[in-house]
């Protein structure tokens, strides 16, 4: 009893001894603590997640973390094959320059990078965002924000509202983008679909009356069924020339040069062309 009331005292004496060292080693350290939390920016993330448009008809469900509003109809109304064309051209729309140069005017973010040109803005921006095809067929955006250096409460506040935003924002012009997409290519393949029909009708009254002629000059009076299916293939061959074209062209207008989905249009319809 005697020895721990000694081994008490003593150690009681000996923070009173060095109380001074001690209450500065503390201060030190809370200084310490409180720069570094002000210095180090902070990362603040939002997500958002698509189902793939591969694995429902063509309307693919956004299921938002973070947030309040998803895509509506992004997938729907474009009457694609569900070939796996639709994923890719979800990927190529979030990482074209189009939908980057609408947020980056948006939220003013050249002048936060501190860019000198567009360029350099555009390069700081892909950066802060991911896209991921994860295993169970979803695609999902995730953007980065950090706060700046020496950043106050507000700051942190502000940042959190703007990768929320930012996120909401792209999700909203991938929509709009989508959609655009899918009524321009309806309408351009309506147009094809009847000047072709219009061109076919031309040429079966122009074959009629060759056939006619041909008959009354030789007495043949029935095709035969080989010249009738080629044809019959040939038509068709070019009629899925003319809506690849119409499907390049409107890549072409909507995605970047050298983009993935351009060249697979562009390699569909050099395969179908060698057919002809």
């Amino acid at each position: 009893m005697n020895e721990n009331k000694f081994d008490l005292l003593a150690f009681f004496s000996l923070l009173y001894k060095w109380r001074r060292f001690l209450i500065i080693q503390v201060i030190l350290i809370s200084i310490i603590a409180i720069t570094l939390a002000l210095i180090i920016p902070k990362k603040f993330s939002a997500s958002a997640t698509m189902l793939s448009p591969d694995s429902q008809s063509l309307l693919g469900s956004i299921l938002p973390m973070n947030m309040t509003r998803g895509l509506s109809g992004v997938l729907g109304q474009a009457g694609l094959s569900p070939n796996g064309d639709e994923t890719n051209t979800i990927m190529a729309i979030i990482y074209s320059s189009q939908l980057a140069e609408k947020t980056i005017n948006k939220f003013n973010l050249a002048e936060r990078f501190e860019a000198k040109t567009f360029e350099e803005a555009l390069e700081s921006f892909k950066k802060l965002y991911v896209v991921e095809l994860t295993e169970e067929a979803t695609i999902k955006l995730t953007l980065h924000l950090e706060t700046d250096i020496f950043h106050p409460e507000e700051n942190e506040k502000e940042t959190k509202k703007l990768v929320y935003e930012i996120t909401q924002f792209m999700i909203t012009e991938l929509d709009s983008i989508y959609n655009k997409l899918g009524t321009e290519k309806a309408r351009y393949e309506r147009i094809v679909i009847e000047r072709r029909y219009d061109q076919n009708k031309e040429d079966l009254r122009n074959l009629e009356n060759q056939l006619k002629e041909f008959s009354d000059s030789t007495g043949v009076i029935a095709l035969p069924e080989q010249i009738q299916a080629s044809i019959m293939a040939i038509a068709d061959l070019e009629s899925r020339i003319k809506i690849e074209e119409v499907q390049l062209q409107i890549a072409k207008n909507t995605f970047t040069k050298g983009s993935q989905e351009i060249q697979n249009r562009e390699f569909i319809i050099s395969k179908l062309t060698s057919q002809l």
